[in-house]
């Protein structure tokens, strides 16, 4: 048998002899018989190498389905980069219910995570911006150009580079019918500045 059929059927074997009684029909998946799985378990451990020899090169016949695979590798991508901005928005001061509401995060595993980054168990209450900057967080957040809640979160902060958590604090402020900073007053004072600071 090749070498690498003979490691991959070595594996194989292993895990099939190691199954525990009430496993035992999945052994069956491999092909493997009741009475065959036996027989294997009577083999010494150290002997499966050489039983691994005495088998024919088709003994064992793994074939994968590329679009399967494809598909996982999707997945797998998407997961990676979910997590990705989970992590940074947790690092960029992100709160317990902010995460909870987007990634579903419950308070052991935020907190377990936080302690991860070195970042301090209690965050207290977010204050809110003096109205300047609170101008600049609507103006960021009206032109921001995608509907993730997440990532628009995280876009925020590294435009403005208040915590996410005061900024989604605003935010919500906001849509639940607090008056949004007044940006015609921001032009004005712009516009002033620009009149004694030709």
């Amino acid at each position: 048998m090749e070498r690498v059929q003979a490691d991959l059927a070595l594996q194989v074997l292993i895990y099939a002899a190691r199954l525990t009684d009430g496993l035992s029909d999945h052994a069956a998946r491999f092909g493997i018989k009741r009475d065959q799985l036996d027989r294997l378990r009577a083999i010494p451990f150290g002997e499966l190498p050489e039983f691994v020899q005495c088998l024919r090169n088709n003994t064992i016949m793994i074939q994968f389905d590329p679009a399967s695979l494809d598909s996982a590798f999707m997945s797998h991508q998407r997961r990676s980069a979910e997590r990705e901005l989970r992590d940074e928005l947790i690092r960029a001061g992100a709160s317990y219910p902010t995460m909870s509401e987007l990634f579903g995060l419950d308070n052991p595993t935020f907190t377990s995570l936080r302690k991860q980054f070195d970042l301090p168990e209690s965050i207290g209450r977010p204050k809110r911006p003096e109205e300047e900057r609170q101008m600049e967080i609507w103006k960021a957040w009206q032109a921001s150009g995608t509907d993730n809640p997440a990532l628009r979160l995280l876009e925020m902060h590294r435009i403005t580079g208040v915590e996410v958590r005061v900024i989604a604090s605003l935010i919500k402020s906001w849509e639940d019918g607090a008056d949004a900073p007044d940006l015609g007053k921001a032009t004005d004072r712009e516009q002033g500045k620009n009149v004694k600071n030709p």
